[in-house]
This record gives C-alpha cells, sequence and structure tokens, in this order.
C-alpha cells in the first residue's frame, strides 16, 4: 500500500505492507526526509502538531492495525525522542530556527496599546452624498458616496499619501486572500505578512540528486524583485513641547558637538486611514547611568533616535548652513550605522507576522 507524508517539504510517498510496523515506517520518513534521528517523529492524521502521536508510542503497533488505508495522507510533526508523552508536553515550545513562531501563539503576543486598537476598527473613509450624480434618499447609499477601504490607491493619490499604513496594508492583503479563495478557513487563520524565503528547498521529491547536484522548478527559489515598500509602520511624528528640541540643541550651540539621544514617548491613532503617530515626551541622551526605569512607569518606550548634524556657518549668531532641503538626501555614515542597529534590534510585535524579525517602528530624525 502507498501512503502519503506530508510535511513541511512538502508531499512524499513511501511503500508499506500492512504487516510493517510503525518503527519501519519511521525508518523510511527518515530516509526519506533525509532526518538523523527516526525517534524524532511524530505523525497524525491532521495538521495540527497537537494530534500527533510521538513515534515511540507506535513503534510496536503494525500499519494493518489502524485504519490506514492505501493513499491515505500521514502528517509529519518533529516531536521528541523522549518515549514519555508527558515529559514532551511538558517540554516548551520552540522557536524554529528560523524566528519563526507556532502559529497557536501569534494571539498570546503582547502587542502596542495602539495596534489593539486599530485592529478592532473597520476603518473606512466616508464620503459625503455627491450632488451631482447621487440620485437617491439621505438613507441610501450608492456607488458614488459609498465608503471606501483604507488602502484605496484613488483616495490615497487625491490627498497625496506615498505610503499607506501598516493595518491598511494588512486589510489589503486580507481582502486580497478572501477574494482568492472566499471559503477557505485556513487562509483566515495564517498570518498576514510572512518573510520571504528564498533558500533551496532541500529535499525536493523531484527525483533528481539533492542541492547542489541537482535542482528543478519545484525546490529552486522564486525570482526577486526589487519594489518600493507600499506601507509604513510610523505615519507621523510630532513632539509634545518645542521646548524638547531647544534643550537638545543647546548642548550642540554651546560646544559645536554632535549629539545623539532616544526618544522616548507612545504610539497614538493618526489622522489618516488606520495611521499611528509617535508623540515624543522626552529626549534621553546617552551614556546612560544605573537608575530607575521611570519611563515604563510613566507608559513611555523608545520610540525614535534623534541625531544633529550641523555645520556653523561661522558668523557667531548660532545659525548654520541650509544644507537640509526638500532635495537633500545625505545621511552621515558615523549616524547610519548605530540607527540601523538600533532599528534592527527594536522589533514591533505583532500577532500577524509569524516572524520576530519582520519589522521594526523605531524613527530615526
Amino acid at each position: 500500500m502507498l501512503l502519503r507524508i506530508r510535511s513541511k517539504e512538502g508531499m512524499s510517498r513511501i511503500q508499506v505492507e500492512p504487516t510493517d510496523t510503525f518503527a519501519s515506517l519511521a525508518e523510511k520518513i527518515a530516509s526519506t526526509l533525509k532526518l538523523d534521528n527516526a525517534d524524532t517523529i511524530a505523525v497524525g492524521n491532521q495538521p495540527s502538531p497537537d494530534s500527533a502521536t510521538p513515534i515511540v508510542q507506535l513503534k510496536e503497533k503494525t500499519i494493518g492495525s489502524t485504519e490506514l488505508k492505501h493513499g491515505d495522507i500521514v502528517y509529519y510533526h518533529r516531536g521528541s525522542s523522549s518515549s514519555s508523552s508527558t515529559a514532551a508536553a511538558q517540554q516548551p515550545k520552540p522557536k524554529d530556527s528560523s524566528g519563526y513562531i507556532p502559529i497557536d501563539d501569534l494571539q498570546s503576543i503582547k502587542q502596542d496599546e495602539v495596534d489593539n486598537f486599530l485592529e478592532k476598527q473597520r476603518g473606512l473613509i466616508k464620503r459625503p452624498r455627491d450632488t451631482d450624480f447621487c440620485r437617491h434618499g439621505d438613507n441610501a447609499m450608492c456607488d458614488y458616496c459609498m465608503p471606501l477601504e483604507p488602502y484605496d490607491q484613488r483616495y490615497l493619490e487625491e490627498n497625496k499619501i506615498k505610503h499607506m499604513s501598516f493595518h491598511a496594508y494588512l486589510r489589503q492583503i486580507g481582502a486580497a486572500k478572501q477574494t482568492s479563495a472566499p471559503s477557505s478557513d485556513v487562509l483566515k487563520q495564517l498570518p498576514p505578512l510572512e518573510e520571504p524565503n528564498y533558500k533551496v528547498k532541500v529535499p525536493c521529491t523531484g527525483g533528481h540528486a539533492p542541492w547542489p547536484e541537482g535542482i528543478c522548478t519545484k525546490c529552486q527559489p522564486s525570482a526577486i524583485t526589487l519594489q518600493r515598500q507600499t506601507y509604513r509602520m510610523v505615519d507621523h511624528i510630532e513632539f509634545s513641547s518645542a521646548g524638547l528640541i531647544d534643550t537638545f540643541l543647546n548642548s550642540w550651540r554651546s560646544t559645536g558637538c554632535q549629539r545623539i539621544g532616544y526618544l522616548y514617548g507612545r504610539y497614538e491613532p493618526f489622522g489618516s486611514p488606520f495611521g499611528i503617530k509617535a508623540v515624543v515626551e522626552a529626549i534621553y541622551e546617552p551614556p546612560q547611568e544605573d537608575h530607575v526605569d521611570v519611563a515604563e512607569a510613566c507608559g513611555l518606550s523608545i520610540v525614535g533616535m534623534l541625531f544633529t548634524d550641523f555645520d556653523d556657518d561661522g558668523t557667531g549668531k548660532g545659525t548654520v548652513f541650509p544644507k537640509r532641503h526638500v532635495d537633500s538626501y545625505f545621511y552621515l555614515l558615523l549616524n547610519r550605522k548605530p540607527s540601523v542597529m538600533r532599528v534592527h534590534e527594536s522589533v514591533s510585535h505583532e500577532r500577524y507576522v509569524p516572524e520576530v524579525f519582520y519589522k521594526s517602528r523605531m524613527n530615526i530624525m
């Protein structure tokens, strides 16, 4: 009889006999999937890992003693090599080496309060009744006055919004999935964002030698196309007081030395569809000293970094050369390195993204 083995690498086919034991099946699965230890295999008849049974509990059973038939699908999951299912259940779920978080754990991720608020909003853009084209009463609606989706391209262009908001982008992806498969419950459960994977699939079921000796269209990565990011994580940044900037600049004005500071504040909803703004309440200049974390007690966190990059014009009036304007794109390497490192460290946790390193809301000014 033929059994189909479903795993992350795809579908594999294994020939077995009803008199074969599950220990024999495990060895064949390990050989097919290039696994070092067959005792780590767990199998089940459902895609969920929670319904899988460790192979060590089924070693003595024969395949004929179960309800498996010719052509059935057996789902492979990586389990524990321990023979005790109780001990295995007590082990915490490890994250994948690639950074993936199990889908079941995404709902327990602690998000920013602004994300919890925005994900509950419908986010439609209301439009007034068009006096030229609407032919209905005040309580009716037509194509000329019905609300627009927050990702409507025409609305974004008319209002000169270059990048849509992050939550608007999520709604756009969700709408595209519902259009392609409106009745799919699986797509509704999957997180909408995923880090692209350009690795060669190993092993491949194409019947050729494994990579790098062989490659085919099934295992080769898709083509890479560079394009501008269509959304942004933060749509606006504002300072609660103009004195924050003046205080920060006073050190440069008196010494001529460049300064760096951490922006402490919070995230709030912004006026654009599903917009997010960072409100800066304080600027902290390192080096830091041991002290009580008063920022967290005040409900604040680091939302960005601020650099000075001025050249005194020599007049002694505290004025600088006007080198920053709409056509200026220069960014000093001295400032770029620490800012990029900080952005990489400051990941923004979302239950929509299975990778912990997908994005950051750190603002660099």
